[in-house]
């Protein structure tokens, strides 16, 4: 039973994790005795899916066959190379002298399995992206290692995919506190520990409330309340950001919904993220959340999206916006204009119901006399007669 848990891997001829693990501690051995470092990488195929989905799984058996030998080819006879599973594979490098050294072998690897795939008359192009921890600067465990290298590799992908990444502890702490914070913001959300309050927003002519802005904060069971710079930031672009961005308009939503029972009818204004307005699950949401409440008037729902945000994919962003005008009869608003990024040809493609303006516009309209006549002049070039509200930046 012992022999036969260290044969290898059937498809591929490449040691299986067992055996990777038995050469971990004679390569463990070796280092000490030589004084040298070893080199523990992970190993992933960028886009590896779709050659399965689109060529069939025997064709993706051959490429990962065919992946297997070039980086036995790239790599020295006292080195190893495991088959994790899937598309993932583990290496061991022995005697490492330096960081360049290591590198030139990542390179090698890099390079070779980006070269065209042929199989049964096709080419296939895939690259790989590859976490790199050393030992014993790295003095842990050999599932310890490897986890170090798989976050690495994550790094990689996330830099942009064909290449390499080498692990680095203190930034494995901050993603460490990091995924315990989102753990803890998710579940203040099951645990309805969030709340939204309501900032009035004032006709300054006639000094009438015409709507509000819903903003939310976190009335922590522990440390009260926690305003939402300091937990927003965190969930930026993550999957906890749709939930809490869900969750901020199904209560604008109720909330509307009770005031109308009262007799009272306000336009209510949500924050909604760039990543949450650009998710696959956005207006199907939205539609689901407006279908709750039917005595809502869905023009009285306003989103608000940055004016940074908005410019960071215009052409994406302006579709979004227009089809939930013309879908679902919200309507909605740039805020923070004004900040610096502004170009007013991208701006004038915005389908917008509303413009914010920031409160940068509105602090030195004493002592400049061309502020209004500048504020009058992108206004009217750009939106013609929507309507504009000034920031206090509350």
């Amino acid at each position: 039973m012992t022999v036969s848990c260290l044969l290898p891997s059937t498809l591929t001829r490449l040691p299986n994790r067992a055996l990777f693990i038995d050469r971990f501690n004679q390569s463990i051995a070796h280092s000490i005795r030589n004084e040298k470092q070893l080199a523990v990488c992970f190993l992933d195929l960028d886009d590896f899916k779709p050659v399965n989905d689109n060529y069939g799984h025997e064709v993706g058996d051959q490429l990962l066959i065919e992946v297997a030998k070039r980086i036995k080819a790239s790599i020295r006879e006292e080195d190893t190379v495991s088959r994790q599973g899937g598309d993932e594979f583990a290496l061991l490098l022995n005697d490492i002298e330096s960081y360049g050294q290591c590198e030139s072998t990542l390179e090698r690897i890099l390079h070779t399995l980006a070269q065209p795939y042929l199989i049964d008359g096709n080419s296939h192009k895939i690259t790989a992206s590859i976490g790199v921890t050393l030992y014993p600067d790295d003095n842990e465990d050999i599932d310890t290692l490897i986890r170090h290298a798989d976050n690495a590799m994550y790094q990689a992908k996330q830099s942009g995919k064909h290449r390499y990444h080498f692990f680095d502890s203190s930034h494995d702490k901050q993603l460490v506190q990091k995924h315990h914070k989102l753990d803890e913001i998710q579940r203040a959300l099951i645990n309805n520990e969030f709340t939204l309050y309501y900032q009035p927003k004032v006709n300054m002519v006639t000094g009438d409330v015409f709507g509000a802005e819903a903003l939310i904060r976190w009335i922590h069971p522990e440390n009260g309340l926690i305003p939402p710079l300091d937990f927003l930031p965190l969930i930026d672009s993550t999957d906890v950001e749709l939930q809490v961005g869900d969750w901020v308009i199904n209560q604008a939503l109720q909330q509307m919904d009770n005031w109308l029972t009262q007799g009272i009818k306000l336009e209510v204004s949500v924050n909604i993220a760039s990543h949450h307005i650009q998710s696959h699950s956005f207006f199907a949401g939205l539609e689901t959340a407006l279908a709750k409440y039917p005595a809502v008037d869905s023009q009285f729902l306003q989103l608000e999206i940055l004016e940074s945000s908005a410019l960071g994919d215009l052409q994406t962003i302006s579709q979004i916006i227009k089809t939930c005008q013309e879908a679902l009869g919200v309507n909605v608003a740039l805020d923070d204009f004004g900040t610096g990024f502004s170009a007013l040809s991208s701006l004038k493609h915005l389908p917008i119901d509303c413009l914010k303006v920031d409160k940068i516009f509105i602090d030195d309209l004493e002592n400049n006399p061309q502020t209004p006549l500048l504020l009058g002049t992108i206004i009217g070039f750009i939106f013609g007669n929507i309507k504009c509200h000034s920031r206090d930046g509350n």
